[in-house]
């Protein structure tokens, strides 16, 4: 069986995962800012801690919803699809 690399997002040097935790980060504001307007009282460290816990239950929530596990995975599809046209369009 295969093992599968943890992937260091803050550890790593490439411009490459510059980039992409750069737009991570970006979305994970927009959904801070979306967690936010269902309790505007929260603090905003409060509703960060809220967004952690929502993060840590999604793996379980894929797990027990084929559909949004089908749809998680066609996404990851057309993102492998898209970034290695854009690859091979570069050449």
């Amino acid at each position: 069986m295969t093992r599968k690399r943890k992937i260091h997002i803050y550890n790593s040097t490439t411009a490459q995962m510059h980039h992409a935790a750069g737009i991570c980060s970006q979305q994970v504001e927009k959904f801070v800012d979306y967690l936010h307007s269902f309790d505007p009282v929260l603090k905003p460290h409060e509703v960060i801690l809220l967004a952690a816990s929502v993060f840590n239950e999604l793996p379980d929530a894929f797990r027990n919803d084929p559909e949004m596990l089908s749809t998680l995975k066609a996404a990851s599809h057309r993102l492998k699809t898209n970034l290695r046209g854009n690859a091979t369009n570069s050449n």
